[in-house]
């Protein structure tokens, strides 16, 4: 373990060269890397974009003119800054879904129910009372 310029950078910490910066701006190992990369900003419609040394994310990207920043000329460059990912476990993908088999969403748990049509309530809840006005009926003469 050797002390960098804000903290220690371990045997875990990745090189300089480890994030193909081809200008850096911050070298705050163990905590954040900003720097110029060529290469385009990881997205959604984008998957294919610049990726970060392994237990790393990139925290920003932004655009900047091609070929600029130590990039070839008529290449995309990004700024990116990077930092370690919390406990070695990656971000949620946006894009990707959410799936838990010890919790189901209640959407899974419903079985289709039949349908009632009105008039099926409707006579079920008319038995229903006149079975009420028999019983009240028959008890009524009991006495």
């Amino acid at each position: 373990m050797i002390m960098g310029d804000v903290g220690y950078i371990t045997d875990n910490t990745p090189s300089r060269g480890d994030f193909r910066f081809t200008e850096v701006l911050e070298d705050a190992r163990p905590y954040k890397m900003i720097g110029y990369v060529e290469g385009v900003c990881p997205d959604a419609n984008n998957p294919y974009g610049y990726t970060p040394p392994y237990g790393w994310m990139i925290t920003s990207c932004t655009w900047m003119p091609p070929g600029s920043h130590g990039v070839p000329v008529g290449q995309p460059a990004v700024l990116i800054t990077c930092e370690p990912i919390k406990n070695n476990i990656p971000p949620l993908e946006p894009w990707e879904p959410i799936i838990s088999i010890l919790y189901p969403s209640p959407s899974d748990l419903v079985e289709d129910q039949p349908k009632l049509d009105l008039i099926t309530a409707l006579a079920m809840g008319g038995a229903g009372l006149a079975l009420l006005g028999g019983y009240i009926w028959y008890n009524s003469r009991r006495r």
